[in-house]
């Protein structure tokens, strides 16, 4: 055999086996890199985001699990009168545990852990698929700290949990060697399964990594078929895949299965409402659906436009049709269903893979003769866009505007307002949800689409109040038509609650890029209040008349 011959088998083998993943030494800079860019964001822990709505829904889906015959949540199914029940459970249960074990800063910490452990993945996947170490870990980073990404993870939310599930599953496919022995083979396509499987069963929302988790399978069939010439490899791969998902799903279905089935319609009506949004009924390709979220889709994308250009870059030159199709199928799923920015993260994988095909080792050459001056700046860009705008901007917004933001403040009006007590609350402002587990409280609120107003529906807002003898209002969602059906329902006005001495001026509100993105990393000026508090006639001669 000739040496060009050998050198020519050797390229093509190489390409068949994915290049293993680096050693210890790799992954010590990488726990580094973790450890120093997540300070920041620790810094500001308390202030920054906002008390949010997507946290305390997280948490009270998980004490509902955990309690499923609650009489109280704050996802109440109120034409069913019972709090929701899910079957992702774990994600729930997992920030509920760190609330009754850390206390409320507990759901942040595990939210910010997920996403560290989904960036590790990520690396690890990119490595598998040949990237270079640098921007392996620079790519790995960027998703870590990509706007879309951490204004996510920072709320406590647990999709960083469950992209950790999913791109592991991707990088023990890719793993899969057109060498390997046929039993090592069947036990990756099975872990590959169950972890795509527990990727669900943390949150829904990996649906949107399926396109992904299917190229990585397909890519595996390939390099096994070419490599050994087995055409009969393509049922089993996929039927392992399905196996390893199906024994986790009914492993992880055993500790829930009785509610499961008692509560099935329950479970069912809490899917259709997370696959829409307002109160129509829309089909899949309802095209004002499809404009609406395409808009706000490119909306939120903006604030990560260098990630976005460079993925196109790598689509494009890099001739990826795969990855586009996978993208795209992504996409429509999205904007046929429910489109906002914790959802659009999902699409963040995506654009970091196809980013990473511009720097693959296909050949000998060094990182910089292979890669070009052109990639190499727009890595370090992207890089410099994600921890600019994630670690500068945000913690300078955070402490420039930390009195407003600190939650004590909310804690004072729930102590001021109702105080401790095992009293029921309708609580419109979500930042009490903490406090008024403290104090005892029973919290309502009706568990509606995306865009759907409470307020508005007289019906859905009476069965509430009904249970109630309390509710805390925004004073400028009050108007006196509210008010009077809130009289209908026998709950009168016992004044308003100021939580600022002043109040915000008209050049405050004017619109620039500092606002934008205090509103995107959900850090607004003077978040609280004002209130305005609404007690049950019965309970009228029971508490003081005070006006605040």
């Amino acid at each position: 055999m000739s040496i060009t011959n050998h050198v020519l088998i050797s390229a093509k083998e190489s390409r068949l086996v994915p290049a293993k993943v680096s050693g210890y030494g790799t992954w010590r800079v990488w726990l580094c890199v973790v450890v120093v860019a997540l300070i920041p964001l620790l810094t500001v822990l308390d202030i920054a985001p906002f008390l949010h709505i997507d946290e305390f829904m997280t948490v009270d889906l998980g004490r509902t699990i955990l309690q499923p015959d609650s009489g109280w949540s704050i996802a109440w199914m109120h034409e069913r009168s019972q709090p929701a029940f899910v079957f992702f459970y774990l994600g729930p249960v997992l920030q509920e545990l760190t609330f009754q074990g850390m206390g409320e800063y507990g759901p942040r910490l595990s939210g910010i852990l997920g996403a560290a452990m989904a960036a590790s993945a990520m690396v690890g996947w990119l490595l598998a698929r040949g990237a270079y170490r640098i921007a392996a870990l620079l790519l790995g980073l960027t998703f870590l700290l990509d706007p879309v990404f951490v204004q996510a993870y920072t709320i406590g939310r647990v999709d960083g949990w469950a992209m950790a599930a999913c791109l592991t599953a991707c990088w023990v496919l890719r793993s899969i060697g057109g060498e390997e022995e046929t039993g090592s083979v069947k036990k990756k396509l099975l872990i590959a399964g169950s972890l795509t499987a527990l990727g669900f069963f943390i949150w829904p929302s990996p649906v949107f990594l399926v396109p992904l988790l299917l190229i990585e399978l397909g890519a595996a069939v390939k390099r096994v078929k070419v490599s050994q010439s087995m055409r009969e490899y393509h049922l089993p791969f996929f039927g392992l895949f399905c196996v390893g998902g199906l024994v986790a799903t009914i492993l992880l279905l055993i500790p829930i299965a009785p509610k499961l089935i008692e509560l099935a319609d329950n479970v069912v009506d809490g899917i259709i409402i997370n696959s829409r949004t307002g109160t129509s009924n829309h089909s899949l390709l309802d095209s004002n659906r499809i404009m609406s979220g395409s808009i706000h889709l490119l909306q939120v994308l903006k604030f990560t436009p260098v990630l976005v250009l460079l993925a196109l870059v790598g689509l494009i030159k890099g001739r990826e049709l795969g990855l586009v199709a996978a993208g795209m199928a992504a996409t429509l799923l999205m904007v046929c269903t429910v489109v906002y920015s914790h959802r659009i993260q999902y699409l963040l994988p995506y654009f970091i893979v196809a980013a990473a095909t511009r720097f693959t080792t296909e050949s000998k050459l060094g990182f910089k003769q292979r890669v070009g001056f052109l990639n190499v700046f727009g890595l370090v860009l992207l890089v410099s866009w994600a921890a600019g705008l994630s670690l500068v901007a945000r913690t300078a917004i955070a402490l420039e505007n930390k009195s407003e933001l600190k939650r004590s403040q909310v804690y004072q009006a729930a102590q001021d307002m109702i105080g401790p007590g095992e009293k029921a609350v309708y609580s419109l402002p979500y930042e009490f949800y903490y406090v008024g587990r403290h104090l005892g409280w029973k919290m309502y609120k009706p568990y509606l689409a995306v865009g759907v107003n409470p307020l508005i529906n007289h019906d859905v807002l009476h069965q509430t109040l009904s249970l109630v003898d309390y509710a805390i209002m925004p004073l400028d969602q009050m108007t006196p038509e509210l008010e009077n059906q809130f009289q209908t329902s026998g709950l009168y006005s016992k004044g308003t609650y100021h939580v600022y001495e002043s109040t915000l001026n008209a050049s405050d509100k004017v619109v620039t890029n500092k606002t934008r993105l205090q509103t995107f990393y959900f850090m607004p000026q003077q978040p609280y209040g004002p209130y305005q508090l609404f007690i049950k006639e019965k309970r009228l001669s029971l508490d003081a008349s005070t006006v605040y």
